[in-house]
């Protein structure tokens, strides 16, 4: 999917899980630098933003804000501009072309395409201005991709639910935007897994758009549709959509996985009892803030160890991710100690959240 290149491929571990971690960056809490302003310069920083539809999106900015917000107090950042793409590759390209008239240092994205947004990314390496996409990864071999390992999050949830199912069974696969780079690993891993199972039947698949009004409006249609469905296998932010859809039909929802929002845990823990069953891979908003971490370090001159680099498990012919995994799994057996310890009492929309600390940062260069 992506080309061979130079730049470098981390595999990160979040050891600290969520807000039970000392010292993990958290919306409750301030993230603090421990390097200072490290070449003395101020930067302007920009985030391109692909997509701003969802709860989630939302909540990654804020995080992005919020420790940006702590750079500048420190005058490493002079400024944080962030610019929302409605999902649309012209205005995103648009975007990124103004952050390189403005003359910023950096450019942070979050994808549209991986494809697309290429001779933009080389317009602004060409003017000296670092990339980083973000979340998604973009087929650029000098830019440093960083994301959630896409591939492994999605593939855990298919897992679970043809396990559950024992290989049998009629489902639904409700995803999230059609094209988008981190969508495109999902489906292959959701691909890899279910074809490997020849008595599960894909009924449809359709887009939910990781929003929960659109999931519901969707999983509508397709309780209509289907009288007999077996399992959903869903993605972030479009679980309780399901389950509203379900409530509205006058019947139970099936076995599912789900999301790490409120909403949604507390569906489940007050349903577990009586037969609902669901699996989640976290998937923390906090990739944003993790990214801005490596932007300024990248900024101030800092190379990544050689002992980071690997190669990516999707292509593993090009080297320019970094793939932090998924901290936190959640299943009917941890279900109780998650909702207590860290969402209860938290906003409907709120999505279980971390990311790593400067600290944790430095640890990765040189």
């Amino acid at each position: 999917m992506l080309k061979k290149g130079l730049a470098t491929t981390i595999v990160l571990s979040l050891v600290a899980v969520f807000l039970l971690a000392a010292g993990c960056g958290t919306p409750t809490g301030k993230s603090t630098s421990s390097s200072g302003s490290g070449s003395g310069k101020s930067f302007v920083i920009g985030v391109a933003n692909g997509y701003i539809g969802n709860d989630w999106r939302t909540q990654m900015i804020a995080d992005v804000q919020q420790v940006a917000k702590t750079y500048e107090e420190k005058g490493v950042i002079s400024k944080l501009i962030v610019e929302n793409a409605n999902n649309d590759v012209t205005q995103q390209i648009s975007q990124i072309q103004n952050m390189i008239n403005s003359g910023v240092n950096a450019i942070m994205i979050d994808p549209v395409s991986a494809t697309a947004l290429v001779p933009a990314i080389q317009k602004a390496q060409k003017a000296g201005i670092l990339v980083i996409p973000f979340d998604g990864v973009v087929n650029n071999p000098k830019v440093t991709n960083i994301t959630t390992d896409q591939y492994s999050w999605a593939k855990g949830g298919a897992q679970w639910l043809a396990d559950q199912l024992h290989g049998k069974g009629n489902i639904i696969l409700m995803d999230g935007l059609a094209g988008v780079p981190a969508e495109n690993i999902r489906a292959q891993a959701e691909q890899d897994v279910f074809s490997k199972y020849p008595g599960i039947h894909v009924l449809q698949k359709v887009f939910g758009g990781w929003a929960e009004a659109t999931a519901e409006q969707k999983m509508t249609s397709l309780i209509a549709t289907y009288p007999n469905i077996d399992g959903i296998y869903t993605q972030d932010g479009m679980g309780m959509g399901i389950v509203q859809a379900y409530i509205a039909a006058h019947k139970k929802p099936p076995l599912m996985t789900g999301d790490v929002t409120v909403g949604f845990f507390k569906y489940w823990t007050e349903h577990q009892s009586s037969g609902f069953h669901s699996y989640v891979e976290s998937n923390p908003p906090g990739i944003g803030a993790t990214a801005l971490e490596f932007t300024v370090n990248m900024l101030q001159g800092k190379k990544l160890k050689s002992s980071s680099i690997q190669a990516n498990p999707v292509d593993t012919s090009q080297t320019n991710t970094v793939l932090v995994k998924s901290p936190l799994t959640v299943t009917d057996t941890n279900l109780q100690q998650v909702w207590n310890s860290t969402m209860k009492g938290k906003p409907s929309s709120y999505s279980l959240d971390a990311w790593l600390t400067p600290s944790q940062v430095d640890a990765y260069f040189q």
